[in-house]
């Protein structure tokens, strides 16, 4: 499930949040605990990878991270499949492809000014480079995160965000 997926990457990322005394917490709505997500699971624990990866970032000493794994529509409480489009393997039928997972991880970051939105998901585009990051990432990860979420999967990648308040992204 992607609730597992979820918290594979929360734990291997853990040390690296706590060395800078970042506060990780783990949300999942527990509709999900028995829910199948049939997809790439290599590339979803890779979102999850680069939101959090971003979020420690951007998050400074002693800041909040929290993974938020949520189901926004109420009919999976009769579903239990969820259909992540993909390539690779034929889906079993019936399941319910207009099922939603909402994978969010919100950060009490530095935040993303307005004037800097429009390039946050385009390749080789870093906000105030070197600035917060000291040199790290490429400004690759967001612009491959929309590309498998949009183009490979059909789904929608965005993000909502305060200066000095931190971002949550989705």
């Amino acid at each position: 499930t992607q609730s597992t997926w979820g918290a594979q990457v929360v734990r291997m990322m853990q040390p690296q949040m706590q060395s800078k005394g970042i506060e990780v917490t783990t949300v999942i709505d527990p509709q999900l605990h028995d829910v199948v997500v049939m997809g790439d699971a290599n590339r979803l624990k890779q979102v999850i990878t680069n939101f959090l990866s971003n979020a420690y970032k951007f998050t400074p000493h002693g800041g909040t991270v929290r993974l938020h794994i949520s189901c926004p529509h109420p009919q999976l409480q009769n579903e239990r499949h969820i259909v992540v489009k993909s390539s690779v393997t034929p889906l079993p039928l019936p399941l319910n492809p207009k099922i939603l997972i909402r994978t969010a991880v919100i950060d009490s970051g530095s935040g993303i000014a307005p004037e800097d939105r429009d390039r946050i998901f385009h390749p080789w585009s870093q906000i105030r480079a070197g600035e917060q990051q000291a040199g790290q990432g490429s400004g690759l990860g967001l612009a491959l995160c929309k590309d498998f979420v949009e183009v490979g999967h059909g789904g929608t990648i965005d993000f909502t965000s305060s200066v000095g308040s931190g971002s949550t992204f989705y």
